[in-house]
């Protein structure tokens, strides 16, 4: 009987030792990597970003927020170093705290109107196709493109066209969500390209991240903490 005594405390005093060590373990956390607005900041073999601006609009490119909430635009230019596209929606990832509280996906993300547009006119217009070409746009929301006349401003950013068959003239803003130019008659330019997300190698874009948060959160400078999650690494900006 001693000796089963003695074997079964031998046994309890070299499995303490191991649960003791086993619990010491500590896996250490990622950490986030701070950042400021107009600060490049190179993501190894992927990307380089930089945050040109962090604003608040009632409106955004013909987009209301409604009375009670506004839209954070966090603005920023991305150059894609990889070999392969660079998938925005699934590979770049954006989140917004608040108070260290609350938490606020991205409402949109918008490239600006830089492409080809075609015309999908009335069925009583010409057959001719017209091409819209919109080269860049600045950071004011000025737009450089193949029409004659443009109105800048990130709020209502618009062209002067007409058709080339029967010569009608009229103002087309742009619509992001859509991502097209439309008059008020319903007649729409509509982008040439597949996917305005993907960013093929060693081509850069300016991209809008847009929040739509409660007007308190739009006030409240400091408290704010956007997160971007680019090649398996955290970048954090307070605002």
């Amino acid at each position: 009987m001693k000796r089963l005594v003695a074997r079964g405390l031998l046994l309890l005093l070299l499995v303490v030792p191991i649960l003791s060590c086993a619990e010491s373990v500590v896996i250490p956390s990622t950490t986030s990597q701070k950042v400021k607005v107009g600060s490049s900041v190179l993501v190894d073999e992927t990307c380089t970003f930089t945050i040109r601006s962090t604003k608040p609009f009632n409106v955004f490119m013909n987009t209301s927020s409604g009375d009670a909430a506004t839209f954070l635009v966090v603005t920023m230019d991305i150059i894609n170093w990889k070999t392969e596209p660079l998938y925005l929606r699934t590979q770049v990832k954006a989140s917004l705290e608040y108070d260290e509280s609350f938490d606020f996906e991205p409402t949109f993300l918008w490239l600006d109107p830089v492409g080809t547009y075609r015309c999908n006119k009335p069925e009583n217009s010409s057959n001719y196709i017209d091409t819209l070409r919109v080269y860049a746009i600045d950071g004011s929301g000025s737009i450089s493109s193949n029409a004659s006349k443009t109105k800048g401003g990130y709020e209502y950013p618009s062209i002067h066209r007409y058709y080339t068959g029967d010569y009608a003239e009229d103002w087309y803003a742009y619509y992001p969500e859509d991502d097209c130019f439309k008059n008020t008659k319903g007649v729409l330019f509509t982008s040439a390209d597949e996917s305005k997300t993907v960013l093929d190698p060693l081509v850069q874009r300016r991209i809008h991240y847009v929040f739509k948060v409660p007007n308190v959160v739009a006030k409240d400078e400091g408290l704010r903490v956007l997160t971007l999650s680019i090649g398996g690494n955290d970048y954090q900006l307070t605002f």
